[in-house]
């Protein structure tokens, strides 16, 4: 027998002897008496496994030629691998308490609208009445001094001219009588609609005033000397005036101003007219007319040019 069956026979002998040493307990339990044998069986062949790395080790390092060792009695052993211990899956307590479901809560909600409210808002009247004059015309000369204006206007509207208040029937139509005086005559129209809206319309209308009937039984020389003008303004371009009277037959008569003058002479009745423009006369603005005859008698009248 060579060095190296002894040595592997010294390891196989000590395995043997180590099963043959174990005895389970019988009174743990069977889960723990297996486990016990697995760690044994597991510790004896870490031994057997530690022996024969060094029986090998001793085979690298022996020399070949070694002494001879006696024979020793071979006993064959029979190695039971012991049973493989049953895996006993661990015992899980599942401790989690599962939370209970959400209680989802449905509200419903009624809204009631309320019933939507209509403003209605009216703007203000802002719009000044209509107002016309019909009759008479703008211009227009008269021989006599009551006139009647007429014209038109907003239902329901006032016309006034100056203080004095017209007619106003259903329909908007007006009308109002006025005296003139000799000469020129503007009239101012105010309409004032229901809402305070004012408009306004204005007319110039002239009075020719009638000329006296001179009758004289008198002798020439008796005659006096007068004088008189028909409008007193005038809103034509260029403004005038007329001027007449009446002076002994042959009498020369002058008309002066600082904006327009003339002279004529006194027929033989005894009358005389005469017709005098002012064409470097300022608007809006009265100045003085002189009416003279040859012996120096004066008259002075005043003149206005409307524009």
């Amino acid at each position: 027998m060579t060095t190296l069956d002894a040595r592997a026979r010294r390891a196989a002998h000590s395995i043997h002897a180590g099963l043959a040493e174990f005895t389970p307990a019988a009174s743990f339990d069977v889960v723990v008496v297996r486990q016990q044998r697995w760690r044994t069986l597991q510790a004896g062949l870490a031994g057997a496994a530690a022996a024969v790395l060094v029986v090998l080790a001793g085979i690298a390092i022996t020399p070949d030629a070694a002494p001879e060792v006696a024979d020793v009695p071979v006993t064959v052993v029979t190695t039971i691998p012991a049973p493989e211990p049953e895996v006993v899956p661990p015992v899980v307590v599942d401790t989690t308490t599962e939370a209970p479901e959400p209680t989802t809560t449905t509200t419903t909600t009624t809204t009631t609208e309320a019933p939507a409210s209509t403003t209605t808002t009216t703007a203000a009247d802002t719009t000044p009445p209509p107002l016309a004059i019909t009759s008479p015309k703008d211009g227009e000369h008269f021989e006599v001094d009551v006139i009647e204006f007429r014209g038109t206007t907003e239902p329901g509207a006032t016309v006034f001219a100056g203080q004095y208040e017209a007619n106003v029937d259903g329909e908007g139509n007006w009308s109002i009588v006025l005296v003139l005086s000799p000469g020129a005559n503007g009239a101012r129209f105010v309409a004032t609609d229901v809402a305070g809206n004012q408009s306004e319309a204005r007319i110039t209308v002239h009075y020719d005033e009638p000329k006296p009937t001179t009758t004289t039984t008198k002798a020439p020389e008796e005659i006096e000397f007068t004088a008189y003008n028909v409008y007193g303004v005038c809103d034509e371009e260029p403004p005038y005036d007329v001027y007449w009277g009446t002076a002994p037959p042959g009498t020369p008569i002058y008309v002066e101003s600082e904006y327009g003058s003339g002279s004529t002479v006194a027929n033989e009745g005894g009358e005389w007219e005469l017709k005098v423009y002012f064409p470097e006369a300022p608007p809006e603005k009265e100045f003085t007319v002189k009416v003279k005859n040859d012996k120096g008698q004066k008259y002075y009248f005043g003149f206005i040019w409307l524009v």
